[in-house]
């Protein structure tokens, strides 16, 4: 609809501007996109993080290790198919010929050395598949620890911008199920994929070696093998993507039903929320069903196919015309070599599938990071005389949403209380989370005793601003612990804090407090808060409705209390109700994220800045 200072003809222009913008993408359809998914097979680069995660020093130390185990197995078969055929050779013929256990006596005679020796070279064996197991937990342990310790401080330092259209059920799947996986047994299946690949090699090079026909049909069962697992892989990573990503709903209902349960029973809403979980678990139980079937169907081809191999091998090795011994090794080798072609297809698709999961926390390791600063704040930093000043500054929550503030110019003198007025939606909160660099301005500079808070250090600038939300953050521990969270404080001063501001209530510094502060009413956490604030004095506190859950004679009480102890420090209140500029030395209302009205509370401007703040509220 055209405003009353807008030509039909400007209005037309607008709407197809607007029009314009919808068709070409300009204008997202949705606050929260749907969460990203990534396609085709897991990239290389996702298997070299978490093979860097687990020290690349370790794998080199397991696969050497593996490599060594195989050969020993091998050396272990060797010896068995030496010790057959030693009870055909006669004296003559063991002499002629120069094996590496022809040293040995004839087992007829003596088999004392033949069984020493098989019970050597199983210790070897056995010690090898210790020590490599060992190996195995501490390249999991590395390597979930590395990530997950990565990803946390990732996102720990992610933008303000990224919590605002990021549901944090979306972020408990990636950091539970997904770090589960990753703390599961990713490293056992890089392990097996490894082994079966060291064994499928050492298994071809034992065929080939004696006779090529082997070699030839072995290569043509592993091709069969392949076409069917190239077939099986691109949907199988799909589905397991398509699954993680439906898990995403089931935990953001689950915790909106649990944060808001009194609500919903207030409103007998339990049906609405009930349908929503089963909705949830049907599009889950999906994409589930359809991934363990297509499991199913890898692994009739793959055991059918694993039957023929074996079969076709025997029945070639009946027909070559090698010495018993010799068969019985080859045979050996031959199932080794059909079993390991098996459980690569099997174990790398699995390790595909898991993979999925470390693809997604690896997403986390791209996220945007806030800036940290350039500058150190001095140590007095900011002065209690420190002003605060926004230059024509314009903010924007995202490049396609419109400003949030727009050109705001003002100045609230160091030690001065102000009072920031506006209806909801004006930008009262945005100026406040500005001051706190939580959002950075696209156009102009915010300074605070002189320097620009966008090139201060974050951690200095938010440790000493106090900001008092209208709903406090209270910790599970006892009041102490939340009045002086850093014991900065002695039990003295937090009494004497707690006296003043509580002295209604029956409360000492061992209260105990549950999460939340959910045993306190809501003025009762917004007291607690006001304390902290006061046992802080910090040069800057900002108080966002701080004092709108408690009663009138209460909060005029408050009121006077903190002008007193609050006298040399620079207050910012946000309020809606209008009483809020009689308390304060300056006011600044704003209305659709511009000033509109500003200036100090004389009694001349308190009567023209009424006015205009009453008309800006109608």
């Amino acid at each position: 609809m055209p405003s009353r200072f807008e030509s039909p003809d400007s209005a037309n222009s607008r709407n197809g501007k607007d029009d314009e913008a919808q068709e070409v993408g300009m204008v997202p359809d949705k606050f929260i996109e749907e969460e990203h998914r990534a396609h085709g097979g897991v990239k290389f680069a996702i298997y070299w993080e978490y093979v860097k995660a687990g020290k690349i020093r370790w794998w080199v130390v397991l696969i050497s290790i593996l490599a060594l185990y195989r050969l020993v197995t091998v050396g272990e078969t060797w010896f068995l198919k030496t010790w057959g055929e030693a009870f055909e050779r006669s004296e003559s013929e063991s002499r002629a010929t120069s094996g590496p256990f022809d040293a040995l006596p004839s087992p007829e005679t003596n088999v004392r050395p033949w069984l020493i020796g098989f019970f050597l070279i199983a210790v070897a064996r056995s010690c090898m598949f210790l020590i490599s197991q060992n190996f195995m937990l501490v390249i999991i342990y590395s390597a979930g620890r590395q990530m997950f310790r990565d990803i946390i401080q990732k996102v720990s330092h992610a933008t303000f911008r990224f919590y605002d259209v990021t549901p944090v059920g979306r972020l408990m799947n990636r950091l539970t199920s997904d770090i589960g996986i990753v703390d599961g047994n990713i490293s056992q299946q890089f392990q097996a994929v490894a082994f079966l690949a060291i064994t499928w090699l050492s298994s071809l090079v034992i065929i080939a070696g004696v006779t090529p026909v082997f070699l030839v049909f072995s290569l043509l069962l592993s091709l069969a093998f392949v076409l069917i697992f190239l077939r099986f892989l691109p949907t199988s990573q799909s589905l397991r993507r398509l699954e993680m990503v439906s898990l995403s709903p089931l935990f953001s209902n689950f915790g909106a039903l649990l944060g808001g349960l009194t609500t919903v029973r207030a409103f007998c809403a339990q049906s609405v929320f009930q349908d929503r979980v089963i909705a949830a678990t049907d599009a889950f139980q999906k994409m589930d069903h359809f991934y363990w079937s297509l499991q199913a169907w890898l692994m009739y081809r793959l055991d059918a196919l694993s039957a023929f191999a074996t079969l076709g091998l025997t029945l070639l090795a009946i027909f070559t015309g090698i010495s018993a011994g010799l068969m019985a090794f080859v045979l050996t080798a031959a199932a080794q070599f059909v079993m390991s072609t098996h459980q690569i297809c099997r174990t790398y698709a699995n390790l595909q599938m898991d993979f999925t999961s470390v693809e997604r926390v690896v997403e986390l390791l791209s996220l945007e990071q806030e800036p940290t600063g350039t500058i150190s704040a001095p140590a007095r930093w900011p002065l209690y005389s420190g002003d605060i000043m926004f230059e024509d500054v314009t903010i924007r929550y995202a490049p396609h949403l419109d400003p949030s503030l727009s050109s705001v110019s003002f100045c609230i003198p160091g030690g001065s209380t102000t009072a920031l007025l506006g209806r909801t939606g004006s930008g009262k909160s945005t100026c406040t989370l500005a001051l706190l660099a939580t959002i950075l301005p696209g156009e102009g500079r915010i300074v605070i005793d002189d320097i620009d808070v966008s090139k201060i250090d974050k951690q200095a600038l938010r440790s000493r601003i106090t900001f008092l939300a209208q709903e406090p953050i209270l910790f599970p521990g006892t009041l102490k612990h939340n009045l002086d969270p850093r014991d900065d404080y002695s039990n003295d001063a937090c009494q004497a804090v707690l006296n003043r501001i509580c002295g209604n209530h029956q409360w000492s510094l061992n209260t105990p407090i549950e999460a939340g502060g959910q045993n306190l009413s809501q003025g009762q956490r917004q007291l607690v808060g006001l304390a902290r604030a006061v046992l802080r004095r910090s040069s800057i506190v900002i108080l966002d409705e701080a004092t709108a859950s408690i009663d009138v004679e209460t909060a005029t009480r408050i009121q006077q209390v903190l002008r007193e102890e609050l006298s040399e420090s620079t207050v910012i209140t946000i309020a809606h109700r209008l009483e809020a500029v009689k308390n304060a030395d300056h006011y600044i209302l704003l209305k659709n994220g511009r000033v509109v009205a500003q200036g100090p509370t004389t009694a001349e401007m308190m009567e023209r800045g009424m006015g205009d703040i009453a008309e800006a509220e109608n």
